[in-house]
């Protein structure tokens, strides 16, 4: 790692803070509080600037909590975002903490900043090193936190090199903001394109919707139950999972067993659209996939409902249209909602309307919606590769300023 520099535990670098939670119960600590309050949820920016929650100085003096004084690193020990990453900041003002953070107040040699950005350079270290087994929250094993070692230069090396350090990313950063912006660019206009779609649908369609029973064929799919365990009549079954917004995902397909019958009654064809029956979120319900027939003979779950469209419908036009902002609203409208879970049916889907021009003018909207979603999607995908570079060379810089590369010290 590094020559020159000195590596030290981080339970060396100075004092490090836990803190609590205040009694939800009594409102006296947390009403009208002026002491801020830090929690997981407030960890994100590298120097926080502030936190949702105070609490009252009486609410200091009588529970768990304690004070962190300004220039503190805090690291989050104990949330979900473990399984991800470990969030750390700088706080640049005193606050009190909750249990789920721990603080560390640096020596005098030691800069915030720099054992901030040790931390980040060795992030995968720590989620590996630290991580506690069996938990059912992802948590940070303290001592062992404490136990990993970081470079520690002289006090102007550590500045001289988060100056050079936090210019470079800073830059790094302003690219990746601008790539962000790019992106969710990119795909509202491929919204506004599958709206102007339905509109110019419609109006070829003389202002006029149709049932979709009336053009196509809908039909629920198989349950998936212990007699249905793969064994001598076994078939490719299509779950959820191979259903994403983006199109079909056929990475892992699993099998079911058939009985007499079903094949000839549950046997996918190439243009059936494939429909998501439920979904957590209103905005994700009925998303739906054409199946390429990519795989031969195939069924499909219960969870998912086949649309078959019929000789008056073009496959690819139905899929287009399906994903319109006008018709995934009226997906949501017509979905029940149970403790939370948005819910099709066979009978919901055969209340929908859709528009349905001539079959020649289906095939040229589609084929001019393709042309122009075809060059949006080239350029998501140059933008997600802009993306990865940027955090590859975020990572690159962490590296060179752990190694002490940036400033030639251990070159």
């Amino acid at each position: 790692m590094t020559d020159l520099w000195p590596l030290v535990p981080l339970e060396k670098l100075g004092k490090w803070i836990g803190g609590g939670t205040p009694s939800k119960r009594k409102p006296e600590y947390w009403t009208n509080g002026t002491v801020p309050w830090l929690s997981p949820k407030d960890m994100g920016a590298d120097v926080l600037v502030d936190v949702r929650d105070r609490i009252t100085e009486l609410a200091v003096e009588e529970s768990s909590t304690c004070i962190v004084p300004a220039g503190s690193v805090a690291i989050v020990i104990r949330s979900g975002i473990l399984e991800r990453t470990a969030p750390v900041a700088v706080v640049p003002f005193a606050t009190a903490v909750n249990q789920d953070i721990k603080a560390l107040v640096p020596a005098e040699d030691v800069s915030p900043r720099w054992v901030a950005w040790m931390l980040r350079a060795l992030e995968q270290e720590i989620l590996s090193a630290a991580r506690k087994a069996g938990t059912t929250v992802a948590s940070l094993e303290f001592s062992r936190l404490k136990a990993i070692e970081i470079p520690i230069p002289p006090l102007q090396e550590q500045l001289l090199t988060l100056e050079i350090l936090e210019d470079q990313v800073s830059r790094v950063e302003a690219a990746a903001r601008y790539v962000t912006t790019a992106t969710r660019r990119a795909r509202a206009l491929r919204r506004s394109l599958s709206n102007e779609l339905y509109q110019r649908a419609i109006g070829a369609s003389g202002n006029r919707l149709r049932r979709l029973p009336e053009v196509a064929a809908i039909r629920g799919g198989i349950q998936k139950q212990a007699k249905r365990r793969p064994i001598a009549n076994k078939y490719p079954f299509l779950r959820v999972a191979n259903v994403t917004a983006e199109g079909l995902a056929l990475d892992e397909i699993h099998e079911v067993e058939l009985f007499d019958g079903e094949l000839e009654r549950y046997e996918l064809q190439p243009g059936d659209l494939l429909v998501v029956e439920g979904n957590g979120s209103a905005s994700q319900i009925g998303r739906a996939a054409v199946w390429d027939g990519s795989i031969a003979p195939a069924v499909h779950q219960n969870h998912l409902i086949r649309v078959r469209p019929g000789e008056l419908l073009d496959p690819a036009f139905l899929g287009a249209v399906w994903n319109s902002p006008v018709l995934r609203t009226a997906l949501s409208n017509v979905a029940s909602s149970t403790s939370g879970l948005h819910t099709l049916s066979v009978r919901k889907l055969e209340q929908l309307e859709i528009p349905v021009p001539t079959l020649a003018v289906q095939k040229r909207l589609v084929e001019e919606f393709t042309t122009r979603v075809c060059e949006l999607r080239r350029t998501e995908r140059a933008t997600e590769i802009a993306s990865k570079r940027a955090s590859s060379l975020r990572r690159a810089l962490l590296a060179a300023a752990y190694s002490g590369r940036l400033t030639g010290s251990n070159a």
